[in-house]
């Protein structure tokens, strides 16, 4: 399987390379290669991850099972979940493998190239994530159409053709069928290079073309919020229902808003909201964490952190776990979680995350 993948093969795993099942035109142009060392918990790079286009043919497909390498009866839906899971976790290389065995299989499933074009770019490798969303692109139409354009205009942005992606982006809001995330797009592009406020005027006019958009909302309130116009922030953050997929990030905004207007009280209870509407929500819970440890509740500080701890490694869960621990006297639980934070990287949540 690593050999069909492109992968090279450890000199240290048992078994071979299997060439009574794989075309001599194949084997001819892909040579089998090896290596010391084979890690799948390693970030993806240029070298680990297999060249784009690997194709298997049915029979192929079909002679790998009955050797007992490639189980068919698992479905594509369950196999997307699992490269999702391993994205999830930072585990690239596996996200990229899974994702390629399962456009092998099955070449047309729009979801797993989408993620796979997004798990490319998260790893770092923008180059193939752009080809990957340009190649979808090119294809476009159907539902995908909108999605895989959006996708493209973001890996051009952050590959450094920012005149591009905004000139790409601005003709998509004018475009008949543009869509809220369009716009949506257009003011993130913005704001990402400190335009504020070209950021705040493209919310504006993408709610007046969608004003059932609670995306929208939500993203032009979070802007106010961090632009200290609370004011103008909560009566849009009113809009969005407690039913809606983005209750629980419109609570951790009030929350803020509650916080910074120094009314702790208020802060906990729409924190603690935004939690419950969202078990995964890791940034709200940082900030229940960070809100009760100041009042000396470091027993239930601790415990919303080790729920986070649940969905994610964060370097700054386990250095405010530390200055806990140390606050009740627990001083060599508190080394343990420094030396964790130390172990990790820059921090993967940042405080305004969406959870969706």
């Amino acid at each position: 399987v690593l050999y069909l993948l492109n992968q090279p093969i450890a000199k240290s795993m048992e078994g071979r390379v299997l060439k009574e099942a794989i075309r001599d035109a194949r084997l001819h142009a892909q040579p089998i290669r090896f290596t010391d060392d084979y890690r799948m918990d390693q970030p993806a790079s240029e070298e680990a991850v297999a060249q784009e286009g690997t194709e298997i043919d049915p029979d192929m497909l079909a002679r790998l099972e009955a050797l007992g390498y490639v189980d068919t009866s698992t479905t594509p839906e369950v196999m997307l979940n699992e490269a999702r899971t391993a994205l999830g976790a930072g585990r690239y290389v596996e996200a990229i493998s899974t994702l390629e065995q399962l456009l092998a299989a099955h070449p047309q499933f729009a979801d797993a190239e989408f993620v796979l074009a997004q798990t490319l770019a998260t790893s770092g490798q923008r180059d193939k994530a752009l080809a990957r969303w340009q190649a979808m692109a090119d294809r476009d139409g159907g539902d995908e159409g909108p999605r895989n354009q959006q996708g493209l205009i973001q890996s051009l942005f952050n590959s450094g053709r920012t005149e591009e992606a905004l000139n790409q982006a601005s003709e998509r809001v004018k475009a008949r069928g543009a869509v809220a995330n369009d716009w949506l797009l257009l003011s993130k592009m913005y704001r990402a290079q400190g335009d504020d406020k070209k950021a705040v005027e493209t919310l504006d006019h993408g709610r007046r073309r969608h004003p059932k958009s609670e995306e929208l909302a939500l993203e032009l309130a979070t802007l106010y919020v961090d632009a200290g116009r609370r004011g103008e922030a909560h009566p849009i953050l009113d809009t969005i229902s407690k039913d809606s997929p983005y209750a629980a990030m419109a609570y951790f905004q009030k929350g803020r808003i509650a916080r910074a207007d120094g009314d702790r009280e208020s802060a906990l209870t729409l924190w603690t909201e935004a939690a419950k509407l969202q078990r995964d929500f890791v940034a709200v819970r940082i900030a229940l964490a960070e809100l009760l440890s100041e009042v000396g509740a470091v027993g239930r500080a601790d415990g919303w952190l080790r729920e986070a701890l649940r969905f994610t490694q964060d370097k700054r869960i386990w250095n405010l776990r530390a200055r806990i621990a140390k606050a009740r006297g627990r001083n060599e639980k508190a080394q343990e979680y420094r030396h964790r934070a130390e172990k990790l990287g820059l921090n993967r949540v940042s405080p305004q995350q969406s959870p969706n």
